[in-house]
């Protein structure tokens, strides 16, 4: 083996190294510390792999939950519009780049669906965004070509902010690169449904670093 990819941060939203910022894994919590010793006594090249907006210990948290249209949270996802949490993830990133690794890789950098996310503060914030009042519904946001597309770019340009937003922590580490993950799923059309159901643009995407890994169903 030349290099390998391990889990730092799961999508349990559980550090599987001793953090100081994120909840520590209770039973695999020096997982990652290990592995990271390991690969670097054998001369393997170590890629770090984060979940960020796949978390289900900040998913149950009232300020990062995400809604769907009907008001109802999917407690494995937080909302990728709070920049409270970018900050987070740039903080858990700040950590594992002290680690000896070739780089990190982003996955679950994705909204639950296309009817997501519905949250107060999304609400909010994309009515100012379109000039609409903010209690908006699915069904008027769908029926207005126009206004849905705004509301296709409106999250999309979030999933870029926050990937970019990590991305400057990693940059100022020489020699690690930055792997975003994005979603190629026949089941929702492919790249087209990446941006539709999962707010990525998968172009603008692979611009923040000139990499990307590509997950295909």
């Amino acid at each position: 083996m030349k290099q390998i990819a391990a889990i730092a941060k799961h999508d349990s939203g559980f550090a599987l190294y001793e953090s100081n910022v994120a909840p520590i894994h209770e039973e695999h919590g020096d997982f990652f510390s290990t592995i990271a010793k390991i690969t670097d006594a054998a001369g393997i090249k170590l890629y770090a792999a984060i979940y960020t907006f796949v978390d289900s210990y900040y998913g149950v948290d009232p300020a990062y939950k995400t809604y769907n249209a009907n008001g109802v949270a999917n407690e494995n996802f937080v909302c990728p519009a709070r920049e409270a949490f970018w900050s987070y993830l740039q903080s858990v990133v700040e950590e594992i780049i002290e680690f000896p690794i070739s780089g990190i890789i982003l996955l679950g950098n994705t909204f639950v669906r296309q009817e997501f996310c519905f949250c107060e503060g999304c609400k909010k914030e994309f009515s100012e965004a379109a000039g609409i009042d903010e209690a908006f519904t699915w069904d008027g946001l769908r029926d207005d070509d126009q206004l849905f597309s705004k509301w296709l770019d409106w999250r999309a340009e979030k999933i870029y902010n926050a990937i970019s937003k990590i991305y400057e922590v990693v940059r100022q580490k020489e020699g690690i690169d930055l792997l975003v993950g994005v979603d190629i799923d026949p089941e929702v059309g492919y790249e087209k449904g990446a941006f539709r159901h999962f707010g990525q643009d998968v172009e603008a995407l692979s611009g923040i670093s000139g990499h990307l890994l590509i997950n295909i169903s």
